[in-house]
């Protein structure tokens, strides 16, 4: 008897949590790759600004350090895309990642943003709520 009510009892709270824990799944990996990509940017950026644009640049470690960040994001990337829709992942990702590379590149290159790029990130931000939102 108590391991019939107990069974119900689980199933309901799995019926109820288990959306919450895709959906959070789906965010936190979703952040995942959009730090990876972010921070292969930056390492690229840094390679370009030390060596410059020439057969050297295949000799940084920058370059090399932002490919293995491209790489990993790549990897989870594809894990999402076999789980969500394509649709649901790009709409979390893409905006992601320029909310940081416009970070990045606020923090640590001293980009200067216009209003209308506040305004933009914004938008971003917005976007990526009513596109995820089921």
């Amino acid at each position: 008897m108590f391991g019939s009510s107990m069974a119900n009892k689980i199933r309901i709270v799995n019926t109820f949590y288990a959306p919450v824990k895709i959906v959070l799944m789906l965010y936190v990996l979703g952040v995942i790759i959009a730090i990876q990509i972010a921070l292969g940017q930056y390492f690229f950026k840094l390679a370009v600004d030390k060596v410059g644009v020439s057969f050297k640049l295949a000799m940084s470690p920058y370059l090399w350090v932002g490919l293995v960040a491209y790489a990993i994001g790549t990897a989870v990337d594809l894990y999402l895309l076999s789980r969500y829709q394509f649709s649901t992942v790009q709409a979390l990702t893409i905006p992601l990642i320029l909310i940081l590379a416009f970070t990045t590149g606020v923090i640590f290159f001293h980009d200067k943003p216009s209003a209308l790029n506040l305004v933009g990130l914004g938008v971003l931000i917005v976007g990526i709520l009513l596109a995820t939102k089921k």
